[in-house]
């Protein structure tokens, strides 16, 4: 099957790991950030926040990488 890219990164596998690896410690960074957060500040909106933050993250992801591949 012919597989033609038409991504804006021009990335490897090799990026896109490092692209999951990074977010998968992001993911634990800001999650660990928000829970210090609101147990601080007794509100859920530092959660709320950092599933803000993860959702632009995948949508920025989804935009730049994923759906540049045509089959």
């Amino acid at each position: 099957m012919f597989q033609e890219s038409d991504d804006k990164l021009k990335g490897t596998a090799r990026s896109d790991t490092a692209i999951f690896i990074a977010l998968i410690a992001a993911f634990f960074l800001i999650g660990g950030v928000a829970t210090a957060l609101k147990t601080r500040f007794d509100s859920p909106l530092p959660i709320y926040a950092a599933a803000a933050i993860f959702a632009v993250l995948i949508y920025l992801i989804y935009k730049l990488r994923i759906v540049g591949w045509r089959y």
